[in-house]
């Protein structure tokens, strides 16, 4: 609109005292609209999403001087490995015997199923 105002009034009137009949200069002001700074960073967090990292130029480039890069967070500690868990200590008496089942001496023993005590087992 300033422009507008201009080549309608002031410059007309400078060129008519100057140079009569001469045709005036146009002027004109290129006026860009402000960049949105919160959409263009939602545009770019949806691109970092998308497994894209921009530079240290381009952040600069695009969102001016005076941002640093912090610095990378630690790692947390490891634990110390831990010694394998050790076997549960043996006892120094051993467990006392079963009692023996007694049986009727005209059961059979469980190794007469072997030939080779059958003759034995058969003298008793």
């Amino acid at each position: 609109m300033l422009s507008a105002t201009l080549n309608q009034t002031l410059l007309r009137w400078i060129t008519e005292i100057h140079h009569p009949g001469a045709e005036p200069p146009t002027v004109w002001r290129k006026v860009e609209a402000p960049t949105d700074l919160k959409a263009e960073a939602e545009k770019d967090r949806i691109v970092f999403g998308m497994g894209f990292e921009p530079d240290e130029a381009w952040i600069k480039e695009k969102y001016g001087e005076g941002w640093n890069k912090k610095a990378a967070p630690k790692p947390p500690p490891q634990p110390a490995p831990q010694a394998a868990p050790q076997p549960a200590p043996q006892p120094a008496v051993a467990p006392p015997r079963p009692k023996p089942v007694e049986r009727d001496r005209d059961e059979p023993r469980a190794h007469t199923a072997d030939p080779r005590n059958r003759d034995r087992d058969q003298q008793r």
